[in-house]
Order: structure tokens, then sequence, then C-alpha cells
């Protein structure tokens, strides 16, 4: 059976900062965590989402909750897969006379989380994450060309292995100068947690495991098979960041 907020619960404010933020983004996330809220008070911890606050040109959203604690709401964006970025405790509306006796609502400090500049920047990066990606996902389609025409090279031309593979090789050390790059923009944009380790596992895989494998296939040539599936990998971990950062 749910747990009915209390009027007497402290209230928790919690900033998110999310790229390219916009209002039906902001109203799919609204609906989520109302529907992570309803399972926890389900649970018998009472916590809610009372009020939600948008501001599009820092791209940033407030939330104001009222829970029991500070862990309960963390649980809940959590699990909504929407971590806050900071938050403030037990913050309660407060009303405060204006000079003409008028009350006036108000409540404690929120100063403005970011600077235009900041959010620009932010911004920039994000738009250079996302096309970042996109090039990566053409030269991986690039290496695979280069791979099947240095097979065929070294069957029907008897060239060397080292020269029939150079071009595929290039281009491999190639996209894994680009996988640090898109880590380091994800980073800056603040594309998200989920995003900033999917970006440094693409880099360890495209920069680090492609090199060692192939090294390792001149002695087994079951290594070579796992370059090959390493590489699909980097592939699908690459289309899943891009079609995310288009959302």
């Amino acid at each position: 059976m749910s747990e009915a907020v209390p009027s007497s619960q402290p209230r928790y404010l919690v900033e998110w900062y999310q790229p390219a933020l916009s209002s039906e983004l902001l109203d799919r996330t609204v609906d989520q965590i109302g529907c992570c809220t309803a399972e926890i008070s389900a649970q018998g911890t009472a916590v809610e989402l009372l009020l939600t606050v948008f501001v599009p040109d820092d791209e940033v959203a407030f939330g104001l909750f009222a829970a029991s604690s500070r862990a309960v709401v963390e649980q809940a964006c959590r699990r909504a897969e929407l971590p806050p970025a900071r938050h403030q405790g037990d913050h309660r509306p407060r009303l405060t006379p204006t000079s003409a006796g008028e009350p006036m609502a108000s409540s404690t400090d929120t100063r403005r989380p970011s600077s235009n500049a900041g959010a620009g920047l932010r911004r920039a990066a994000l738009g250079a994450y996302r096309w970042l990606l996109l090039g990566f996902l053409l030269l991986g389609a690039v290496q695979i060309f280069l791979a099947g025409l240095g097979a065929f090279r070294l069957d029907n031309t008897g060239v060397s292995g080292d020269t029939a593979f150079a071009p595929h090789r290039a281009v491999g050390f190639a996209m894994g100068g680009v996988a640090l790059v898109i880590l380091l923009l994800a980073l800056i944009a603040r594309a998200g947690f989920r995003a900033v380790v999917l970006s440094a596992v693409l880099f360890l895989l495209a920069f680090l495991a492609q090199s060692v494998l192939a090294s390792l296939a001149d002695h087994s040539v079951a290594f070579g098979g796992l370059h090959a599936l390493d590489g699909l990998a980097i592939l699908a971990i690459a289309a899943f960041l891009y079609l995310r950062a288009r959302r």
C-alpha cells in the first residue's frame, strides 16, 4: 500500500543538466520520475515530485521533491536513469512580507547554475560530439572495406601482410585517436554518465584492444577472430551513442 507524503516532509531541490533539453523531453522525464516515485511510495517510503522548473537557455531543469531523506530522492532519480547533478536539502518555501505588506512567496537561494558562455560551450561540444560519432561510424565502414581489400590482396597479388593491411592499420589508429576526442567531448558536453562510460569503453576497445588482439593474432588465429568481434562491438557502441545523442 502506498504511503502518502505528509505536509511536514522535508523538501529537496534537485538540479539536472541535459544537453539538448526540450520541453517534450522534460515531459517524458517527469512522467518517468513520477512512475519511479510511485513505485518507491508503494513500497512504504513516501516520496513525491511536487514541481519542475525548466531553464532552456542553460539546458537545466529543477525538481522539488517531498521525501523523508535525500537518499530516497536520489534513489528515485537514479531509478529513472536521471541522477541529480546537485541538490539542496530541506528546501522549504516561506512567506516574506513585501514593503506594501502583501505576502510574497520566496525560497532559499537558487543561484543561476551556469553562465550563458558555459552553456554555449557545452552545446558546441555536444554538436561536435554528435558529428564526430557519425564520422567515426563512417570510418568504421571504411575500415571494414579495407580489411576485405587487404585479405583479397594478400590472396590474389602475393604481397606481404604488412603491405596488404597497411591502410586498414592506419585507419584503425586514426579511429583510436577519434575515440579519444569523442570521450573528451562527452565530458565537456556533460553528455551523461552512461555516455561518458561508454565513450571510455569505446576508446579502450578502439585504441588498446584492437592493437593487442591484432598483435596476438600472429601467434593464434583465434585472436584474429576476437579482433573482428571487437570491431563489431566498437561500431555497435558508437551507433548506440550516436542515436542516443540525437534524442
